[in-house]
């Protein structure tokens, strides 16, 4: 199987893009968290849940934003990349939640880009 320069391209602008906009969901969600009173995410109660739930969102819009501007470019399948991607998100947050595993993060990065990627990229 031939894997296409186009593909690995998608995946290393995802991945990138979801450490980026990752980074600014985890401070994003720890500086509201820490704020205001919310109920505990993932765990963890204040602004560390905020902060983890924040990454979570960020790492999963990071995919999407890249596959949403690449599928103007190249005319993939968006559909099966927003299905695979909310499993993926939803899958991270279920490891994030249950997981005792102490490189969990990894997975995290791992998870949304590579769902974005074999969606986007699926031949019927």
């Amino acid at each position: 199987m031939k894997i296409s320069t186009k593909i690995i391209i998608h995946g290393a602008i995802s991945l990138l893009s979801s450490i980026l906009l990752g980074l600014l969901g985890l401070a994003v969600g720890a500086t509201i968290w820490g704020n205001y009173p919310l109920p505990d995410m993932l765990g963890q109660v204040g602004y560390e849940g905020g902060g983890a739930l924040g990454l979570l969102l960020g790492v999963s819009l990071g995919a999407l934003a890249v596959t949403l501007i690449l599928w103007k470019i190249w005319k993939g399948n968006v559909m099966n990349s927003f299905g695979l991607l909310f499993l993926g998100t939803i899958l991270n947050v279920v490891i994030q939640m249950y997981s005792t595993f102490p490189y969990t993060f990894f997975i995290l990065l791992i998870i949304p880009s590579a769902a974005a990627v074999i969606g986007f990229w699926w031949k019927k």
